[in-house]
């Protein structure tokens, strides 16, 4: 019995990443600006975890990231090093990931979100003198909370099943 890997649909994922882009950069009507959940990460960070095949690739995601800073006004490079960072996390933790119950997966990924937020709203103390708005790292780190959603919204029985 041998086994794979169901084939992945590239326009599945193309256009989850054009949404995640678009709610990232535009926003969700009747949210703030500071309130938006910034779903092209974990959109990212869902297909990074399931493997080679549908992984987005680094440069991909670093300009994905120059354009929501673009569209929002924000730091240029910021959210570029996010997603750049989420990938690697999520490339480090793979299938260990997925296999995770649920309430672990939501627990390490307000954990990343809010590690990130605080990384880059130092860098951004740092470099442009800018302090650190704890009521927006917080806010970023409690969207991690939709990952239930934006899982089941991309999921599709993508384990591994046997071939006869």
């Amino acid at each position: 019995m041998s086994l794979f890997l169901h084939k992945l649909s590239n326009a599945k994922i193309a256009w989850s990443i054009v949404l995640g882009l678009f709610i990232s950069s535009v926003g969700l009507p009747g949210l703030a600006a500071t309130m938006a959940p910034d779903v092209l990460a974990l959109i990212i960070f869902y297909w990074a975890t399931l493997g080679v095949s549908s992984r987005p690739k680094m440069g991909t995601v670093f300009l994905l990231g120059l354009f929501v800073d673009f569209s929002t006004g924000g730091a240029i490079g910021m959210h570029s090093l996010k997603y750049v960072l989420m990938l690697t996390i999520a490339i480090q933790l793979g299938n260990r990931f997925q296999m995770s119950p649920v309430l672990k997966q939501i627990a390490l990924i307000v954990l990343v979100l809010l590690a990130l937020e605080i990384l880059l709203g130092g860098f951004v103390w740092i470099f442009l003198k800018i302090p650190l708005d704890i009521k927006s790292v917080i806010v970023a780190a409690m969207w991690g909370l939709v990952w239930p959603l934006v899982a089941a919204a991309l999921d599709k029985n993508y384990s591994r099943t046997g071939a006869k």
